[in-house]
């Protein structure tokens, strides 16, 4: 058993505003196996001589964030135990590194932090304007805005190429778009609408992606050009503008032909005495049949789907076409239903694909659930931004990283990579990346 001692020399840095010293010296205790004491400005850890040298290495990096304004809490405790644990300390002193930080009356405050809560936790930069305010720190939102756009532009584009390169080689993409709002566009009148277009790799493919493009408007073309070189299954809704992606094989989305029953269907009407409600059955028969069929090889459900949802198919386009003189919403169920029929039926050809397009429009929510807040960007080059960053912390997400330990990681190794060589290389911190899954997995 041994005793080393380090010192507190500012008790103010002990007490993290996201939670107490205290707490994260029990979880340093559980983790090391080592009893630690905090009093009197000194903590003293006692145990093995091993686990106790790494002790003091994490707790002397908790109090660098510390006095450099990063939140310390239980993910930042096991980060910091995971560097040491694996012999790579020498991480520790670059993770409050000075490069994307900015001093406010004493304060270091990092863009990763802005970043983090808007895209993560869904809080428009004027809400984080009024936070610090709040906490003494004079920080204004087109300051953070600024910040924020730096830093996608200087070190995380090369993400978003990545993502998009990546996603290209898949053999199943699913794409959805939705209405954003972004001043300052050139000729056009703040109040147009523009488009955030977002793709996503399949289901079961190996490796997830999300990539997120902002454009000016909903035209197909925008889909063409994202999507060139692309020869496989694009699953999509009905929107017409996918058309001109001229090489991929198309599948519509069974989930937005059900929604357009449901939608001409009056409250309370059942299948027996309503048209509407009988085609929202129809469709609800394919998903329980895909539920039933969810954990099988791709051959396996393609066999199935031939045997079991054929027939189920067969007799709903015979039920669509007793449909005589439909009005009002019936009418847009039905000839939606006739204009997709070719897409629609595409999932009995390839076993390896969805019938919905839910996929995507699961990646889409976070940045739905963002816009409420924030309502618009107030330019171009800030919803280019939110593009980028969105790309990269949906596809960690949907790695199942933990983001607040990815983007703390990425923000202090690129800005030395990015001052070594312009054309830095990204491969090792991929979100889909062995490394990256080792270090901050999630599950």
């Amino acid at each position: 058993m041994i005793e080393q001692t380090v010192s507190i020399e500012r008790m103010e840095d002990a007490i993290d505003i996201f939670g107490s010293f205290d707490e994260n010296i029990r979880l340093i205790e559980q983790e090391l196996g080592v009893r630690v004491v905090s009093r009197d400005g000194q903590v003293k850890i006692s145990g093995e001589e091993e686990p106790v040298d790494q002790a003091a290495k994490v707790i002397r990096g908790l109090l660098s964030l510390s006095a450099r304004g990063e939140a310390i809490h239980e993910q930042n405790v096991r980060y910091l135990i995971q560097l040491v644990k694996s012999g790579n300390e020498d991480k520790i002193q670059t993770l409050a590194a000075d490069v994307l930080c900015v001093t406010a009356k004493g304060k270091p405050i990092k863009a990763k932090t802005m970043g983090q809560k808007k895209y993560v936790d869904a809080m428009p930069l004027y809400r984080q304007e009024q936070m610090w305010k709040r906490m003494g720190v004079a920080l204004k939102r087109g300051t953070m805005a600024n910040w924020v756009i730096q830093v996608a532009n200087l070190y995380l584009r090369p993400f978003w190429k990545r993502i998009r390169s990546e996603l290209l080689t898949q053999s199943t993409i699913h794409a959805d778009e939705t209405v954003m709002q972004v001043h300052k566009e050139k000729d056009r009148p703040d109040t147009s609408e523009s488009r955030m277009w977002v793709y996503s790799s399949a289901k079961r493919a190996d490796i997830q992606l999300r990539c997120f493009e902002y454009r000016e408007s909903r035209s197909g073309k925008w889909a063409r050009d994202f999507l060139e070189g692309f020869s496989g299954v694009l699953i999509t809704d009905g929107y017409s503008g996918y058309n001109k992606v001229q090489d991929a094989e198309r599948a519509g989305c069974w989930a937005h032909m059900r929604r357009k029953w449901l939608e001409a269907t009056p409250e309370g009407a059942d299948a027996k005495t309503c048209k509407a409600a009988e085609g929202y059955a129809f469709c609800n028969r394919l998903f329980e049949l895909e539920h039933q069929f969810e954990k099988l090889p791709a051959e396996e459900r393609l066999v199935q789907r031939r045997e079991r949802s054929a027939p189920v198919l067969e007799a709903y386009w015979k039920w669509l076409n007793t449909i005589s003189r439909p009005t009002g919403k019936l009418k847009d169920a039905v000839t939606y239903a006739q204009n997709q029929k070719a897409h629609l039926c595409a999932f009995l050809e390839h076993g390896e694909i969805e019938i919905s397009n839910n996929q995507v429009e699961n990646a889409i929510r976070p940045f739905v659930v963002g816009r409420k807040g924030w309502l618009f960007a107030d330019t171009p080059q800030g919803a280019e931004a939110s593009a980028i960053i969105y790309s990269l912390m949906e596809t960690a997400k949907a790695n199942s990283l933990r983001l607040d330990d990815d983007l703390l990681h990425l923000l202090s190794i690129l800005p030395e990579r990015a001052e070594r060589n312009k054309d830095f290389e990204v491969d090792d911190l991929l979100p889909w990346s062995e490394e990256m899954k080792s270090w901050f997995s999630a599950v």
